[in-house]
């Protein structure tokens, strides 16, 4: 169970606030038709359900591992996953304290949110002050695992390594560049 929610029941709660907000409308004599109609008719194509933000937080008994938030949330028809704009996921140690951040101009969750995809300008900053860029990664919940076999850049204080490939242990706190490393110490 996370939060106060299971994954499962996310998607019907959502609906039935949807119900509650279009019936609020009809109660106070807006015209709900026309409202209706506006909004179906602002969703993109094939697109079931849009919310304009989500905050998500993932617990396991009782303690932060992860926290979603995103400016603008769709889940497509037949799809396994919602798209998300501005993703920003929060990552926790195993104690529930903040562990770094990651933020993309894009991504994709599973519909279960045991997985995330970050696309297109993803920047991570650990807490102890490295930052990560690449083009895309992938957050795995059960093995509290990031990958990438993307080109990637970290930089720190005094540190910057170029490599392509990532996979970021979080739970014993490793990290491994598999290919193309080079590295630059600047005193």
């Amino acid at each position: 169970m996370s939060g106060v929610l299971k994954k499962r029941h996310l998607l019907p709660v959502l609906a039935i606030l949807l119900a509650v907000v279009l019936a609020t409308a009809v109660t106070l004599g807006r015209q709900p038709g026309e409202t209706v109609v506006r909004a179906l008719k602002a969703l993109p194509d094939n697109v079931d359900l849009a919310l304009e933000t989500i905050d998500y937080t993932h617990l396991v008994d009782g303690v932060r591992r992860w926290r979603l938030q995103a400016e603008r949330v769709e889940r497509r028809a037949g799809s396994e996953g919602l798209e998300i704009s501005m993703p920003r996921l929060t990552l926790f140690d195993e104690g529930g304290d903040d562990l770094g951040e990651a933020t993309a101009a894009t991504g994709w969750v599973k519909n279960d949110y045991s997985r995330v995809h970050l696309v297109d300008n993803v920047e991570v900053e650990h807490r102890s002050g490295y930052r990560l860029y690449t083009a895309r990664l992938d957050f795995d919940q059960a093995s509290r695992m990031i990958v990438t076999d993307a080109p990637v850049r970290l930089v720190g204080e005094k540190l910057e390594l170029l490599g392509t490939g990532l996979t970021l242990d979080l739970a014993n706190e490793k990290l491994l560049v598999p290919a193309d490393v080079r590295t630059v110490f600047r005193p």
